[in-house]
């Protein structure tokens, strides 16, 4: 029947751990593993730490220890109807001991993180001619084969190989930092996880891992089928979402334009902030003659049906910014949907449609090369301009104009 239950297994030693003895496993009193693939993972081990006779009077039997050294490996297994999965592979960092009250009250907590706090100690001044991030991350993982690191490294989808005569990749700083920091430059992550064996860790560098096998959903307050007992959801809305910009090419000096269109993780909602929150510029084609938001509207409602106005496929964002529009507005227009902004703008360009509410970051080298003409520019209102348009006696309006912004934006551009 044992072999059925659930067993824990303690390995603690230096570098190589070993079945940790008896008088460990015999105060052991709880443990507590979180694992993270943002940050290092750790544990705790409580232990009880009372004295027993008068053999303790000097000291406490689990500090004479060794074992609970700082910088012991800690090796925890755990053993599920006879199948071991590894909980972690870590160092010890901390103790601290709580004395009790009484007899056998106090307690011993020993904490430590995962295996990647000791590439963390040392900060070096490396280079590494000749070698991309691919190699480097390899190289560094590899380096810490003591502890059973197996590298697991996924080539970015762009390598700039350096060439000594431009440029030699400089490392300043401890092998975690460098690894970290090359893996942001991708938007990737660097973490470890313990196993598959124990004594064995999976170093992994590259994307976060987002796809798996879909699992049952997560439910709160729906009786015999709650499976969650609390569960929140937070959204940052100061956190980027799209890069725009120039680079220059240091053999050509041409300058390129970068744009993002948005992230490619799959996105974890049904409609992502980038998406939903992303402002939109209303542009119109140079030879219809529109100057104003107000020639437009005057037009259309003397023309109903006749102003061609283009999206980016029914559904997306720039379709319901322009349902709101024409039901604000109150004027009707010919819905043209595309797949895709891309599409949208040669025939913008050449007059086949009229108006587009264009994505900001798309829409700027348009309006900067005159290409099309632009009128305004919509976003979200914030709360706080909704909770000021209420106290004035003003109705709450969902999307407010920022023209000036739009303009000035282009011209910087």
């Amino acid at each position: 029947m044992a072999l059925l239950g659930t067993t824990l297994t303690l390995l603690v030693g230096p570098t190589i751990a070993a079945p940790a003895p008896s008088l460990l496993i015999e105060n052991l009193e709880r443990v507590e593993v979180t694992t993270s693939d943002t940050a290092r993972s750790g544990f705790q081990l409580v232990f009880a730490a009372g004295r027993s006779g008068s053999a303790d009077l000097v000291d406490f039997p689990l500090l004479s220890l060794p074992l609970l050294g700082p910088f012991n490996r800690v090796v925890l297994v755990v053993n599920f109807g006879g199948l071991p999965k590894v909980l972690m592979d870590g160092v010890i960092t901390h103790r601290e001991l709580l004395p009790g009250t009484g007899p056998g009250t106090g307690t011993l907590t020993v904490t430590g993180e995962d295996v990647s706090v000791m590439m963390d100690l040392e900060e070096r001044f490396v280079e590494h001619p000749a070698q991309d991030e691919t190699v480097i991350a390899n190289l560094l993982i590899a380096s810490y084969a003591t502890y059973g690191l197996i590298p697991t490294v996924i080539p970015p989808p762009v390598i700039d190989q350096p060439l000594p005569i431009e440029r030699v990749p400089v490392q300043q700083g401890t092998d975690l930092a460098y690894l970290n920091q090359m893996a942001r430059r991708f938007g990737f992550v660097f973490y470890v996880i313990a196993g598959p064996a124990p004594m064995t860790n999976t170093a992994y560098w590259g994307p976060p891992v987002r796809e798996g096998a879909p699992q049952r959903a997560l439910s709160v307050d729906l009786g015999a089928e709650t499976n969650v007992e609390q569960i929140s959801f937070r959204s940052d809305g100061l956190a980027p979402t799209q890069v725009a910009g120039t680079v220059q090419d240091r053999t050509t000096n041409q300058v390129t334009a970068v744009r993002s269109l948005g992230s490619q993780r799959p996105p974890l909602a049904a409609l992502p902030d980038w998406l939903v929150n992303l402002p939109n510029v209303l542009i119109v084609a140079p030879d219809k003659g529109f100057r104003t938001l107000g020639d437009l509207i005057t037009w259309a409602k003397a023309n109903p049906g006749r102003l061609n106005f283009a999206s980016a496929g029914v559904g997306s964002a720039t379709h319901m910014n322009l349902e709101k529009f024409c039901a604000r507005a109150g004027i009707k227009v010919t819905h043209v949907p595309f797949k895709g902004t891309s599409e949208v703008m040669p025939d913008l360009m050449s007059g086949r449609v009229d108006a587009y509410f264009v994505p900001l970051n798309a829409g700027v080298p348009y309006i900067r090369d005159k290409r099309v003409g632009v009128l305004r520019s919509f976003r979200r209102a914030s709360p706080a301009e909704t909770l000021r348009s209420r106290a004035a006696g003003r109705p709450a309006q969902a999307h407010r104009a920022h023209a000036a912004a739009v303009v000035e934006a282009s011209d910087r551009a």
